[in-house]
């Protein structure tokens, strides 16, 4: 792939909107489109430190709400991967040195991308990681990971607290911090703006969630 690599300024010369989707060891994931809300992006990895840009492959299926991306390394198999996820129960994988991207199951419990998730996957201990509902009613809400290397699904349990959180009153998104997995909550309802975060420092365990930030003021709507 380093063959197709353009030297560029920045990646996204041509097209009026981009939008950096995550990043891994220095490389971003980038999309560019025409339009905003274009179905059929231009998918990208950027090296901003040398200033080259390689065109990845398009996913067979269009870009839909809430469609959010996910980067990391497979140290097992030596490659990096790009994994998306959407509200429509897709998910997408692509290997950089496959440079195709191919469908994975459906979560066995019908679990797709929450449409109150926000922000891009978190990736740590060799997983990716988002905020998951149910296909199904009553609606459930789930902290979702996928093994990089054996692409299997998993749950990470959470407490009773960020459970609270998932059921739609506020905007959820996952993120990393010092190699511990986070959970991030945002709400601006009626002029009580809030934002929470929560670290798990020991990873699986349930009991290790610990409160880590509070934030209270009518201005925050979400981050």
């Amino acid at each position: 792939m380093a063959e197709d690599a353009e030297k560029l300024a920045h990646p996204l010369s041509s097209k009026p909107f981009f939008r950096a989707m995550c990043a891994c060891d220095g490389l971003v994931v980038v999309i560019a489109s025409d339009i905003m809300d274009d179905p059929r992006p231009i998918h990208l990895l950027w090296n901003p430190s040398i200033r080259e840009s390689i065109v990845l492959s398009a996913p067979e299926s269009e870009k839909v709400y809430a469609t959010r991306y996910g980067f990391g390394y497979d140290s097992t198999s030596g490659d990096y991967k790009i994994l998306r996820t959407c509200s429509e129960s897709s998910t997408d994988i692509l290997a950089l040195k496959d440079g195709s991207w191919r469908k994975i199951d459906k979560h066995p419990h019908g679990v797709r991308d929450s449409l109150f998730s926000t922000g891009s996957l978190a990736f740590v201990h060799e997983a990716f990681h988002w905020i998951g509902m149910s296909d199904y009613y009553p609606r459930v809400c789930s902290l979702v990971s996928f093994s990089i290397s054996k692409e299997m699904y998993g749950e990470i349990p959470v407490s009773k607290e960020i459970l609270s959180y998932f059921v739609g009153k506020a905007y959820v998104g996952v993120s990393v911090l010092d190699g511990m997995l986070c959970v991030n909550s945002g709400t601006g309802l009626m002029g009580v703006g809030s934002f929470k975060l929560w670290v798990l420092k020991d990873y699986g365990v349930k009991e290790s969630w610990s409160a880590l930030l509070t934030i209270e003021d009518p201005l925050i709507q979400r981050l």
